[in-house]
């Protein structure tokens, strides 16, 4: 099943789009980020969880964005400050994980492992087809949600069905 999505534009069109206006002339609500300080801030991040030996879990709520995710995670190939280090994410929402596979299977490729993505509120019955059909995509081990309560653990077995293997939970 197939559901209707605002897909973003294609990188190219939005550089020819927004690379060299003056901010004035930036249309409005507009989040405006200086890549180098943002490159900066998720280095230091990683950095602080490695040194306190904790795990790390990119956020895409707010920013929604592939580049984000991907500074979020370390990066792939050379702008990654460990190249097999685990890539780990949480979306609230299927357009967000959807929008996250290619990024999801780059990190793969480069040698990220494990590259995961928890789907980071209850898993409504509604949602299992798609985000079953999602984790088909990515592969085994890949997809985790979030459960609270037993009457949850039905979808928990839809989705291992129309997977063809278990969500983490």
């Amino acid at each position: 099943m197939s559901i209707p999505q605002r897909l973003s534009p294609p990188i190219e069109e939005l550089r020819q789009f927004y690379v060299g206006k003056d901010i004035n002339d930036v249309p409005k609500p507009a989040a405006i980020l200086d890549v180098a300080i943002a490159r900066r801030h998720c280095q230091s991040m990683l950095d602080a969880t490695r040194a306190l030996g904790v795990g790390f879990r990119a956020h895409v709520k707010t920013h929604k964005t592939t580049q984000l995710a991907l500074l979020q995670a370390g990066g792939t190939s050379s702008h990654t400050s460990s190249p097999t280090s685990p890539a780990h994410f949480i979306a609230s929402t299927l357009p967000e994980i959807q929008h996250l596979v290619p990024a999801l299977h780059s990190l793969r490729s480069a040698g990220r492992h494990p590259v995961t993505i928890l789907y980071g509120i209850p898993l409504p019955p509604s949602h299992v087809p798609r985000l079953a059909a999602l984790a088909r995509s990515l592969g085994p081990g890949t997809v985790a949600v979030m459960l609270d309560h037993p009457s949850q653990l039905a979808s928990l077995a839809l989705f291992a069905q129309l997977a063809g293997f278990p969500a983490g939970v």
